[in-house]
């Protein structure tokens, strides 16, 4: 049976990505500095994400490790795929080749850069690439997180539970010093920790949900708005945290705390207005595609910003930016809700499955 509350919470999630996505990408907001610094204060969709899947498939039937990876890369995987052959077909279109040798050149180093899903180097245009970074490191916390649901499962005892927390906290805050690591593992050692921290919080999310505690909840949030402040203004970190988040940074972790503690006082009626929204036919319907279809949502929206950046740059060139801002990302979450529906058959690919006669 689906959580009601996590699913509200999966589409919130998404809706968010593309939320950030609309002040970033279309860049708006960037000037004075001041908006720049404001805006980097919204940026809670991935920890969310990452939050919900630890809690969802904490929930899930118990699997053994290999039947839930090959669940878990194939959900990823497989649309993930699509999306590169399609950004590859489109690219060896535009793309003006000098003979047929480098036209095969292209195509072997396309498959090789975007199939092993690390480094996008050809594609033509980059937007299409920029939000790929999540891939990866979603696919190492997955890899891990047989192992957490093992542990947290087995422990009863409060205290304990906690450790993993602890070592992944511990991790993003050694890993900001030099410890001669090669830069390229520094920095997936850095995701890594970081997103494991809040997929395994999410284990976590019945407990969290069972009872509200919006004591603990308001305490936790003052202590990390007042250390995240506290170290802006005296330990001269970087109060953008666009900067703090890649890769992610000590500091930035103690601020997503507080975003979550925030967010968590203020869930009950964000869960109300959500609920209230949905009657709305319309409004139910692109939200349920974000509850749905979020991975497709998250690979293919980057064809919507493209679409938009050109709309931007055309129709709305001069127009004061606060006036075609909400325009904007009004057509980012409808159109991107559209995207995913139409492109939800990927989702649904079965691959070959070989068995012993």
């Amino acid at each position: 049976m689906r959580n009601e509350k996590l699913d509200i919470f999966r589409g919130l999630a998404m809706i968010w990505v593309v939320f950030n996505h609309t002040t970033y990408w279309l860049s708006f907001f960037y000037y004075p500095q001041w908006q720049s610094i404001a805006k980097s204060m919204l940026l809670m969709g991935t920890q969310l994400f990452f939050f919900i899947a630890g809690a969802s498939n904490g929930m899930s039937r118990k699997k053994n490790v290999l039947e839930f990876y090959l669940i878990r890369f194939k959900r990823i995987l497989v649309p993930y795929w699509v999306y590169a052959i399609i950004c590859i077909i489109i690219t060896s279109i535009i793309k003006d080749f000098e003979s047929s040798a480098h036209f095969f050149y292209f195509i072997k180093q396309a498959l090789y850069s975007w199939f092993i899903a690390i480094n996008h180097q050809w594609a033509w245009e980059g937007m299409v690439t920029w939000a790929l970074w999540f891939i990866p490191v979603y696919l190492l916390v997955m890899l891990l997180f047989p192992f957490l649901r093992m542990f947290f499962e087995k422990i009863t005892t409060f205290k304990i539970k906690i450790i993993p927390l602890l070592i992944f906290a511990a991790l993003v805050f050694l890993l900001q010093f030099d410890l001669g690591i090669e830069e390229n593992l520094l920095k997936h050692c850095k995701m890594v920790s970081f997103y494991g921290f809040f997929t395994y919080l999410g284990l976590f999310f019945t407990n969290i949900f069972k009872k509200q505690r919006t004591g603990i909840a308001v305490i936790l949030a003052f202590l990390c708005i007042a250390a995240t402040t506290f170290s802006i203004l005296f330990l001269n970190q970087s109060p953008n945290m666009q900067t703090n988040k890649f890769p992610p940074n000590f500091l930035f972790l103690i601020f997503s705390l507080g975003f979550f503690a925030v967010l968590y006082i203020f869930s009950n009626p964000i869960v109300k207005a959500i609920t209230f929204c949905r009657k709305n036919i319309i409004l139910d319907w692109v939200y349920t595609q974000y509850v749905k279809h979020g991975v497709t949502i998250f690979l293919f929206h980057s064809f919507v910003f493209i679409l938009l950046l050109w709309l931007k740059r055309t129709f709305f060139a001069g127009i004061n930016q606060i006036i075609v801002f909400p325009i904007m990302l009004l057509l980012s979450i409808t159109l991107s809700a559209i995207i995913g529906y139409l492109f939800a058959w990927v989702e649904k690919i079965k691959l070959p499955v070989f068995k012993k006669k």
